[in-house]
């Protein structure tokens, strides 16, 4: 593969991750009532859309004369990669980037069914209808141009990644921080629970044994007057 090729491969894998966060940022957007940049990094892509059609490209665009096997090649294919970036970031960040843990059939809130139907009917999309003008499109413009776009934004989207790394990291930093505040309260709390169970049993057992004192006095009171009053009588 020439320069000029894998260029071509940058340009999609671009151009769909520029497609993704606008379908999701608006979508999202719209849903929240106010703009939210739903993308790892502060620029106007999402780079899982772009691995998802370069995915595409290789499991589902072979198999276009087979609609269905379409269908479940790109599902399943764009939900592994959904699956393992997800677990991949919490991992390394601390932090969900999205989460189906509300939906009924999901997995370990990385992944869920509606979303990986989604990424079925998303490969339809992609091999019937939406790659081919895109293609043909990209294939008009003038090699150098799509070079030298490449280029500019292969450098944009590397600053934005260490930009929005180094956020993240910090982030979790803040997170493991937190957590091990919130562990050292947690046991301290759990040895407070622990010395005031003593202290309660230790104040019970000891009003436990005034009050038989008292009735052991009491009694050997009530024994005395009787006594006393049987002599009287």
């Amino acid at each position: 593969m020439n320069a000029f090729h894998f260029n071509v491969y940058l340009t999609y894998f671009y151009f769909y991750s520029m497609f993704g966060w606008i379908y999701e940022t608006t979508e999202v957007s719209i849903k929240k009532h106010k703009y939210v940049n739903r993308g790892f990094m502060n620029g106007p892509w999402l780079p899982i859309y772009g691995s998802g059609a370069m995915i595409y490209m290789v499991v589902a665009l072979p198999l276009k004369e087979y609609p269905v096997l379409v269908f479940l090649a790109g599902m399943a294919a764009a939900t592994i990669l959904e699956y393992f970036t997800g677990a991949l970031m919490l991992n390394i960040f601390k932090v969900r980037y999205w989460d189906y843990s509300n939906q009924k059939i999901q997995l370990h809130g990385h992944i869920c069914l509606l979303a990986s139907l989604v990424w079925g009917l998303g490969s339809l999309l992609f091999v019937y209808v939406l790659h081919e003008p895109v293609s043909k499109l990209i294939n008009k413009v003038d090699p150098e141009a799509i070079n030298v776009t490449t280029f500019l934004i292969t450098c944009l989207m590397t600053y934005d990644f260490a930009v929005s790394l180094r956020k993240a990291l910090d982030l979790r930093a803040a997170l493991l921080q937190i957590e091990e505040y919130a562990k050292q309260l947690n046991d301290e709390l759990g040895r407070k629970k622990e010395q005031l169970a003593s202290q309660m049993k230790d104040y019970k057992d000891d009003l436990k044994e005034r009050y038989e004192e008292s009735r052991a006095a009491v009694d050997k009171k009530m024994q005395e007057s009787r006594k006393e009053l049987g002599q009287k009588m």
